[in-house]
């Protein structure tokens, strides 16, 4: 049975216009996803998008580069095609289509504004989730930073560690890794989600990626290294 990747491509953003079709050297976000998922055997891939110019945009491109896959286009909802619509509200709004649910036993979510995940590392999750007979994963990065966040009292904030801040400081060698969600990619069983109804439930895994492949683009700080970065690393991110 194939499997679904879907790529959520709002166009609204607030912080970069047309994020999504923003360039990291030669390609778009968008492009660089489709570049990627359409070399992965055995997938369908689903266009979420509120802008049936984006859908364009990629249909031009896949149809010029892909011969492997399909491409298919999910028009949001306008309630779904705002800044708080999360990911559940679109997966919840993509499966109202029994279609869908007859087709195909998993899911997987690819973020465009997370290019830098190579295909290699797709696959090795794609198999992980198989392997293991996983209902979802999740790809993360690690550290071991010293992180504070603020507690809020009626007088002031006050700023408390989130780490051992006792007397001798432990470097960060000795400090225990903190795992961060990248949102990159997300897989997962479509009975198990319309039980539990979020991205991760029941047997999860989260999947360890590189520094580099957590990188987000969320505004033109991100935009600018990510072009910086792109030169040293195309090689690596489709093969």
């Amino acid at each position: 049975m194939k499997k679904l990747f879907i790529l959520p491509v709002r166009s609204g953003s607030k912080r970069i216009k047309d994020k999504n079709i923003q360039k990291i050297g030669e390609f778009t976000l968008i492009e660089v996803a489709l570049k990627k998922i359409a070399k992965l055997d055995n997938v369908d891939i689903l266009l979420s998008t509120d802008s049936k110019s984006y859908y364009k945009h990629a249909n031009k491109y896949f149809n010029e580069n892909s011969r492997n896959s399909v491409l298919n286009f999910h028009q949001r909802s306008e309630k779904n095609s705002n800044s708080i619509s999360t990911l559940e509200d679109v997966i919840d709004e993509i499966l109202e289509d029994n279609d869908i649910k007859l087709k195909y036993k998993d899911i997987f979510v690819h973020q465009c504004t997370s290019p830098f995940i190579k295909i290699s590392t797709i696959s090795k999750i794609i198999n992980k989730y198989e392997s293991d007979k996983l209902d979802s994963i999740f790809s993360v990065f690690a550290s071991h930073p010293f992180i504070w966040r603020i507690q809020k009292n009626v007088q002031k904030d006050i700023y408390a560690p989130l780490f051992d801040n006792s007397l001798p400081r432990k470097g960060t060698n000795k400090i225990e890794n903190i795992f961060f969600e990248t949102g990159a990619i997300y897989g997962l069983n479509i009975k198990g989600y319309l039980k539990e109804r979020k991205r991760t439930f029941g047997k999860t895994y989260p999947f360890k990626v590189s520094k580099n492949e957590s990188l987000d683009i969320d505004d033109y700080e991100d935009l600018r290294i990510a072009n910086l970065l792109y030169p040293a690393l195309k090689n690596e991110l489709f093969n």
